[in-house]
């Protein structure tokens, strides 16, 4: 089980790339032509930062690490845009996502052993938390990352209603774990926001009139929202709000921004290259944090790689999602998945850390496929 959790992800990864370099060719006829030249520039920009990075004396592991993460960006935003590849890795996503959750209810009692360079040994403490981060179970997670975009797309797309069960079902799966389980109750934001934004958004622009399925989501958000409240998660969540001083939400984050631009300084106009990283344990009070390399405020971690340059590159991709599309785009249920998940999206980058390593690449899977199709021509296909 500790090899699936290590390798599992990376795994998928590979297989995931082998099966889109495939498509790459004929997606970037679909490609806006300012798309592709942006893609070709975070490419340039990549092996750039990856050299700078080993000249300022990172390490040329983590830099390694960094590059194939943020390739793997790139290589989305491409062949994203083909919707047989939604077809192929949604179903894919399911699977991975249901083995995942199989074995994390299977393993949440299971301490998990520490890999070091030196070996393996047991954990430094066989207490289980609240939170089980030094489970097993814990390892597993990110391969069920994927459970809010499948939960979307199960609404939207038209295929089997088998898949269609399965991917709508995960979402309240993914719900359970992250929530009751992990513990991470500020996730239970992300979800009530995508509930949101399907109520809000998908009448805008679908010409299809759900109004059984929208009354009824909105029924049953509305008293699934109430009974969460009423339980200890739900209390401890409402009152770090309601007492914001003494349990900020966000404090830690703050925090952590003011010493990375202590510590940082100007350098964040150029960035420290890949596998570059700060001191941070004045914040985040460990002594592992000495070499912290990524930022809570999740999209800053591109200012500290690749200072403003990155950073405006990577926005200007975000960013393409405003521009006004006919209506016509929308009846595409890969791009209206796009545009209902989106809010979170941004929501996401904004507070959500990214982990820019090979294994942790499955959780960025359903977001850089969905920037993808902001990408692509204004046809329907």
């Amino acid at each position: 089980m500790r090899l699936v959790s290590q390798l599992g992800g990376i795994s998928a990864f590979f297989s995931f790339v082998v099966g889109m370099r495939l498509y790459t060719a004929n997606s970037t006829a679909r490609l806006r032509t300012i798309q592709v030249v942006k893609i070709r520039l975070w490419q340039v920009l990549l092996v750039a930062l990856f050299a700078y990075g080993i000249a300022r004396g990172n390490s040329p592991t983590g830099a390694g690490k960094e590059l194939i993460a943020l390739w793997f960006f790139s290589t989305l935003w491409i062949t994203g845009i083909d919707d047989e590849i939604w077809t192929v890795a949604t179903k894919s996503l399911t699977v991975v996502f249901y083995v995942a959750a199989v074995l994390i209810f299977l393993t949440t009692d299971i301490v998990a052993p520490v890999t070091t360079e030196a070996g393996t040994a047991d954990a430094d403490y066989q207490f289980i938390g609240s939170r089980r981060t030094n489970t097993l179970a814990f390892q597993f997670r990110p391969l069920i990352s994927s459970g809010i975009f499948l939960g979307i797309w199960g609404m939207l797309h038209r295929g089997g209603k088998g898949w269609k069960v399965l991917q709508v079902v995960a979402f309240f799966v993914a719900f359970a774990i992250q929530v009751g389980l992990f513990k991470f109750r500020s996730s239970s934001g992300m979800f009530a926001l995508l509930i949101l934004s399907f109520i809000i958004l998908r009448p805008l622009f679908d010409s299809r009139r759900r109004i059984v399925l929208t009354a009824s989501l909105a029924a049953t958000s509305a008293v699934g929202a109430i009974a969460f409240c009423f339980t200890e998660s739900g209390r401890q969540l409402l009152f770090r709000f309601l007492d914001p001083e003494g349990h900020p939400i966000l404090g830690s984050r703050f925090d952590e921004i003011k010493v990375y631009f202590k510590q940082v300084g100007i350098e964040a106009f150029i960035g420290r290259g890949l596998g570059g990283y700060f001191d941070a344990r004045e914040a985040i009070k460990k002594e592992s944090a000495a070499q912290w390399l990524t930022l809570h405020f999740g999209i800053l971690v591109f200012s500290l790689k690749g200072g403003v340059a990155m950073l405006c590159l990577f926005v200007s991709i975000l960013m393409a999602a405003i521009r006004i599309r006919p209506k016509s785009w929308f009846a595409n249920p890969c791009n209206l998945t796009a545009v209902v998940y989106f809010p979170v999206l941004i929501v996401q980058f904004m507070t959500v850390p990214f982990g820019l390593s090979p294994d942790s690449l499955l959780s960025y899977f359903p977001p850089m496929l969905v920037l993808s199709r902001f990408g692509g021509t204004d046809q329907r296909g």
